[in-house]
């Protein structure tokens, strides 16, 4: 049983993300090839930085949740 818990977790993790990134797909696109032509680093603002580590957690969760389902 939590096997299952974990597994259902993993996919519910993955789609959240999958929506957010949805979300912020055409505004990302823009930014990462005037960053990239020019190699400039643009400052991030307080909102971007907060996505970024939103992400990161859920990642983080996904990974974790994909490692007790090989238990």
């Amino acid at each position: 049983m939590k096997c299952r818990s974990a597994f259902k977790r993993f996919f519910q993790l993955a789609n959240e993300e999958r929506k957010t990134k949805r979300r912020n797909r055409g505004e990302s696109q823009k930014r990462r090839k005037t960053d990239t032509k020019k190699g400039i680093k643009k400052e991030r603002t307080k909102e971007e930085t907060k996505e970024e580590r939103k992400r990161k957690k859920l990642r983080k969760k996904r990974r974790t949740a994909r490692k007790k389902m090989k238990d």
